[in-house]
């Protein structure tokens, strides 16, 4: 999917991880609710093909930008003298949310609620409504 691999390129670089980030197309049957994991520690995003197949350009975008942002969260946390934009107690609160993960099937809601969720969401939110 050559719109993926444009996505990845152009959100890797607004983050400032000019195509560190790798990504991979996976079989997510069964976890139809799941559009893309980011394996933080590798900085590997995993995209769901059947998620892939239905959405459209705009929900792909959204989904790269927000789960690009969780690789800068952790950049931020392995590397502060180079990822030092954020205040130490956001950082601080997304390394603690890292180390005690909740899962979104057992409590959305408090998964939703989490600020490394939150400013994921709302970075991605705003990069759209930029350009």
């Amino acid at each position: 999917m050559d719109k993926i691999k444009t996505f990845m390129k152009y959100a890797s670089r607004l983050v400032g991880l000019d195509d560190l980030i790798e990504y991979s197309i996976v079989d997510g049957t069964g976890q139809e609710r799941t559009r893309a994991i980011c394996d933080r520690e590798n900085y590997r995003i995993y995209f769901n093909k059947q998620w892939l197949d239905k959405a459209n350009d705009a929900e792909i975008l959204k989904c790269v930008l927000h789960e690009c942002r969780h690789c800068y969260q952790q950049a931020c946390i392995e590397f502060p003298i180079d990822f030092n934009k954020e205040r130490l107690e956001v950082v601080n609160q997304w390394k603690h949310e890292f180390e005690n993960p909740i899962n979104p099937y057992d409590n959305e809601e408090k998964y939703n609620n989490q600020l490394s969720e939150i400013d994921a969401e709302l970075y991605a939110i705003n990069v759209i409504k930029r350009y």
